[in-house]
């Protein structure tokens, strides 16, 4: 069920988005089929989910509005819009190809769970926020309160419907589609190139080595952002480049600077307001880009001013319009993105793994600047070429010799110099549009290094690497330069994606016990004291305490334990617990006391006598280490 409801909702994903999308595009002058439909279909969704979530129905409203959306978009498409047919054979080898590479996590796992356990515990607290805004029972989560961006959110609790109300195959979709798209996207930069060599570019556009690493932890806004800034720098090509190819039929001359808008209001409600740093960036960059060449080339600079200014100020009012109801969160979000920050982080003590409560970690052992990495990773792999399994090993610390990674990451950063040159050099104005937003990318990653964290520089770098993936594949692949070009092309983007599957193909996966059996056990101890026998390396290498807690929420107090063989020789039952939980087929009561009381799978539910005494208290910073005392 969890494999169906995964792939059904990234499917839906895909779909909703292009059909959405391309409806957008007709109202705004485009005639023809357009891959940067789905881009722009999936900000819209994302902005209408969070709008609508909040309504009566929460997560049935966002699918009945994406439903709806999809129905006019296809209708609209229908009428005013010609090639469809032809755009989606173009885009499938790319659709088909990403699907397979995001997909190499669950095929090493061999089976279908929660991405990126083994890296970070993030996920549990975005299952329980989203869960919230579906079943608003309890207190408001720490992320919706303190201003967290909840568009994927509100998008995937719509989504959870085609998976049976399942929140992880609804985010794991959503983590598979967003790169799907962004493949997609990327074709409108490819067009020149023969169709295998233009999926196999847009696939290592759509996944480069930092991007793929970061689909093996989970984290699914940073590939949503990853896809909107493409889409971003794409439109903005294709507006200059003369698209929509008949003016004319535009609704409103300055209808194509809603798409702009629109991708910014929707970064906003992905990462707040930082979102729009490398939209505003590319824009600017290009701006000053194409006023350095008509300079050189003694153009007229009066006219290129004054058409300048003003879709500018539309594409700013518009975009403040959009996010002007997000505008209080935003504010909230600003002021506590460090106690949001140390919520994520984990902490690491005797193989256990505790999530840090903000604001009361004096007494706990982690470093807040690092989060899940081990130190800086190297800048140069935004190159795409890197060959470790784990991004965040140093070069010589893995098996191979550190003068490997260095040649190779080297060589991959001089392709991508070579890429943007040549773009400058041969392609039109509007892909030129392409090089400057990878400048401004790398001048944010380069403002990162030297003035904040470890953790936040890796995701600064991680979304600098699909621009210059997709530049040197432009600049590289695209048919105008002289074969050297082309044959260095060439060995860059094999060595690009062996790196990216290495990546993948080392992506932990959580077992199959977070979202089967317990999940099934969840109404018998709602509001029960609940103790869960857990295997121990489920709770030392796959963060088992956070995501137990996530499938058994309700329970109350929920105590986890490791389960070393011992606890089943005990006499009596900690005293205050009423239902015991064993997970790895235990066939035997974990207490003489305790008999079973229903088996889902390999997971069993043990029913105690009543207790006289109290439940057991718990640790503050830690809700699942509970203070058991003998019965």
């Amino acid at each position: 069920m969890a494999l169906l409801g995964t792939y059904l909702t990234a499917a839906a994903t895909i779909v909703a988005a292009a059909t959405i999308g391309q409806g957008i595009l007709a109202l705004c002058g485009w005639h023809r089929a357009s891959p940067l439909a789905p881009a722009v279909g999936l900000a819209a969704m994302l902005i209408a989910a969070w709008a609508v979530v909040r309504l009566p129905g929460a997560g049935w409203s966002v699918a009945a509005t994406i439903a709806v959306g999809s129905f006019l978009g296809a209708v609209i498409t229908r009428r005013r819009i010609e090639g469809v047919g032809g755009a989606v054979r173009a885009a499938a080898p790319s659709v088909a190809l990403v699907g397979g590479l995001a997909s190499l996590p669950f095929v090493a796992a061999g089976h279908v769970g929660i991405l990126g356990t083994g890296f970070n515990v993030d996920m549990s607290q975005h299952l329980f926020a989203t869960d919230w805004l579906v079943r608003p029972l309890s207190g408001t989560p720490d992320l919706i309160a303190q201003g967290y961006p909840m568009g994927p959110h509100a998008l995937a609790a719509g989504l959870s419907k085609l998976a049976a109300g399942n929140l992880v195959s609804a985010f794991s979709g959503l983590t598979l589609a967003a790169p799907t798209i962004t493949a997609i996207t990327a074709g409108a930069a490819l067009r020149t190139l023969r169709p295998v060599l233009r999926a196999i570019a847009s696939a290592v556009a759509a996944l480069p080595y930092l991007s793929a690493s970061y689909l093996a932890q989970g984290s699914f806004k940073e590939l949503i952002l990853g896809c909107l800034i493409v889409a971003f720098v794409l439109v903005l090509a294709a507006l200059v480049d003369g698209e929509p190819e008949d003016p004319e039929r535009s609704p409103h001359p300055y209808a194509p600077m809603f798409l702009l808008a629109l991708l910014g209001a929707a970064s906003v409600y992905v990462y707040s307001a930082p979102g729009l740093v490398w939209l505003i960036g590319a824009a600017a960059g290009f701006a000053v880009l194409e006023l350095a060449l008509r300079i050189r080339r003694g153009r007229e600079l009066r006219h290129f001013s004054r058409n300048l200014v003003a879709p500018t100020l539309a594409v700013v009012a518009l975009t403040v319009a959009m996010v002007v109801p997000e505008l209080g969160r935003i504010l909230e979000f600003r002021g506590n993105v460090s106690s949001v920050a140390g919520g994520e982080l984990v902490e690491r003590s005797g193989g256990a793994v505790a999530m840090a409560a903000a604001g009361s970690s004096d007494h706990l052992d982690f470093n807040d600047n690092l989060g899940n990495l081990f130190g800086d990773i190297s800048p140069l792999e935004v190159g795409g070429v890197w060959p470790s399994g784990d991004f965040r090993v140093q070069p010589g610390d893995g098996s191979l010799p550190a003068p490997l990674f260095i040649v190779a990451a080297v060589f991959a950063l001089g392709a991508v110099g070579l890429g943007s040159l040549w773009v400058v050099r041969a392609a039109t104005a509007g892909q030129r549009a392409l090089v400057p937003a990878l400048a401004a990318a790398c001048l944010i990653a380069l403002v990162g290094l030297l003035g904040s964290t470890p953790y936040t520089t890796a995701k600064l770098l991680m979304l600098a690497s699909p621009l210059a993936a997709l530049v040197a594949a432009r600049g590289l692949l695209g048919g105008a330069g002289p074969g050297l070009l082309r044959l260095v092309g060439a060995v860059w983007i094999s060595a690009a994606a062996a790196s990216s599957v290495l990546a993948l193909a080392n992506a932990p996966v959580g077992p199959e016990d977070y979202s089967t059996g317990l999940a099934k056990l969840r109404e018998k101890v709602q509001r029960r004291s609940t103790l869960v026998l857990a295997k121990p390396g489920l709770l030392a290498d796959h963060h088992g305490r956070e995501f137990l807690a996530w499938e058994l929420r309700g329970a109350r107090p929920l105590c986890v334990e490791p389960d070393d063989g011992e606890i089943a020789s005990a006499a009596a039952a900690p005293g205050g617990i009423r239902w015991v939980i064993t997970t790895g087929g235990v066939e035997v009561a974990p207490y003489r006391t305790f008999a079973e009381y229903e088996k889902r799978g390999k997971v069993t539910l043990w029913q105690g006598p009543k207790q006289s005494t109290q439940p057991p208290g718990v640790d503050p910073t830690n809700p699942t280490a509970c203070a058991l005392a003998p019965g």
